[in-house]
């Protein structure tokens, strides 16, 4: 289990480094049309449509599985902050593996859709023809890794092994 975990653990932290590259592209790419226009009269065609499809997606989805890892979601404990330690641990586990199921959902039906777009090579016409059903593919990817990262926090939790995520990680060193 430890080894899964931790080939899944590094998935997750690579695809959500993916999601920071897109942040920095985004604001490179913004500032260079920025400069382009204000300096040389001459913007970068397609700016608004790029950041739109592509580095918006990609910020929201790919980090969504580190952002799990280090616990980082939003959550309120109205109730669960008057429970035991342990039985949190437990709420905490069984709430990630019904999350399963809402992820691994989303994971399958935005994939179809994902295929379905790339089958017709789904494009945006703007301020040139951009094709953007690569794009398309983010929203499972991202879906797909927190899925599989729930899935072991959730059994972790369930069985009584109370390390953070990324303490698995930190054995190794």
């Amino acid at each position: 289990m430890e080894t899964i975990y931790k080939v899944v653990d590094r998935l997750c932290v690579g695809v959500g480094y993916l999601g920071g590259i897109a942040i920095m592209a985004a604001m490179l790419h913004v500032v260079a049309d920025v400069v382009g226009k204000i300096l040389f009269r001459a913007p970068i065609p397609g700016t608004t449509e790029i950041v739109t499809y592509y580095y918006m997606v990609a910020i929201v989805f790919l980090p969504l599985a580190l952002v799990e890892r280090g616990n980082r979601h939003i959550s309120v404990d109205l109730l669960a902050e008057h429970l035991s330690p342990s039985v949190q641990r437990k709420l905490i586990g069984v709430v990630s593996l019904a999350s399963v199921t809402f992820y691994g959902l989303l994971t399958w039906v935005s994939l179809v859709e994902a295929l379905e777009k790339a089958h017709v090579r789904e494009k945006v016409t703007g301020s040139l023809i951009l094709p953007i059903w690569p794009s398309r593919f983010f929203l499972p990817i991202g879906c797909g890794f927190i899925a599989l990262l729930l899935v072991i926090k959730g059994l972790r939790l369930v069985f009584g092994d109370s390390r953070p995520l990324d303490d698995v990680e930190d054995e190794s060193h």
